[in-house]
């Protein structure tokens, strides 16, 4: 596979996909892959989560160089495929994005019809790619959930109001502006711009400081989403969720955005991913980050080579093979 025009990540390529228009008009999502993996190594899909797109090129070097060939999709609305005039990350139905996942299984598979694919989700992500394996029984060899969002976090009765009162508003006002502006604090622990401990630089157009205004419309879309993790899925591949070891965060900077996860409630996580199927492994990480594999290097090395060799077994386990090569060459780990 070779198509696409050169990425805004060196060496890489991006492929625009076209998609059917949504309610919302006109959408197209974009594949990223890099052309010299091997046509018919194991391949890993990745998914980003919301107000995000794929920016983790250490990430994927790593799974290269355990012999995984890459692929990162920016979802309709997100990053790469983001449009003039549009809402950047709203959707009205998790189950759109299926369209463009399917359209990206097979590209990947286009001329290698056997070819393993592993889904890695995160948070919003995790969620649409565990709703995916659950709709598509024998599509995927494995899935990996990098801290996955299966429900809303802070104080009850705010889950209550979102669960209950947001989601119905959106059925008839989808553009009901329930938040504005999130405000900047968990960016502060990721983006080094902001001096506060951060490793990273992404574009902060893609990937907002303050967040995205939430809609109702969206909120009940994902609400929708945690329903279905919660009365029970029936994923038949191997599961691996990773997450922080603990939950932090607040509306003030604190040293909790250093090693927790900032944004969800990792104990509801790890208890909803329990009903995903029979198949699930959880790996818990001290000191971990929402996104844990832009945690702290000793966390998210630990995080990589969790991923990499469950991959490994999961595939071995099920009669195929990882032929492990070097480490690709090319620009630098992706920070």
């Amino acid at each position: 596979m070779s198509d696409g025009e050169p990425d805004i990540i060196a060496g890489y390529l991006a492929e625009t996909l076209p998609l059917p228009p949504d309610e919302a008009g006109p959408v197209v999502a974009t594949l990223v892959h890099h052309p010299e993996d091997r046509p018919d190594a194991p391949a890993v899909l990745y998914l980003h989560g919301y107000n995000e797109y794929w920016f983790q090129e250490e990430l994927a070097e790593r799974w290269r160089g355990a012999g995984f060939a890459w692929f990162a999709l920016d979802l309709r609305r997100h990053g790469r495929s983001l449009r003039q005039g549009q809402h950047g990350s709203y959707i009205s139905d998790m189950r759109l994005y299926f369209e463009e996942l399917d359209l990206a299984v097979a590209r990947i598979r286009e001329n290698a019809p056997e070819r393993p694919i592993i889904l890695l989700g995160h948070s919003t992500g995790g969620l649409t790619s565990a709703l995916y394996a659950d709709a598509r029984p024998g599509l995927l060899q494995a899935l990996v959930l990098n801290a996955p969002f299966f429900g809303f976090a802070g104080p009850r009765y705010e889950r209550w109001v979102l669960n209950h009162v947001v989601s119905r508003v959106g059925l008839i006002e989808p553009r009901f502006v329930v938040q504005k502006d999130g405000g900047p604090v968990y960016a502060s622990s990721l983006h080094r711009d902001f001096g506060r401990g951060g490793e990273w630089t992404y574009d902060l157009c893609w990937k907002r400081a303050g967040g995205l205004p939430l809609l109702a419309g969206w909120i009940r879309a994902v609400h929708q989403g945690h329903e279905a993790v919660r009365r029970g899925l029936e994923i038949g591949c191997p599961v691996l969720v990773l997450s922080s070891a603990r939950s932090g965060g607040g509306k003030q900077w604190n040293d909790s955005y250093l090693n927790t996860d900032a944004v969800l409630d990792v104990v509801e996580m790890r208890r909803r991913a329990r009903r995903l199927g029979p198949l699930v492994e959880q790996v818990v990480l001290e000191g971990a980050l929402h996104d844990v594999v832009l945690s702290a290097a000793p966390v998210r090395e630990r995080a990589y080579l969790e991923m990499t060799e469950w991959a490994g077994r999961a595939l071995r386990a099920d009669g195929r093979t990882v032929h492990t090569s070097a480490p690709a060459a090319g620009a630098p780990p992706g920070n």
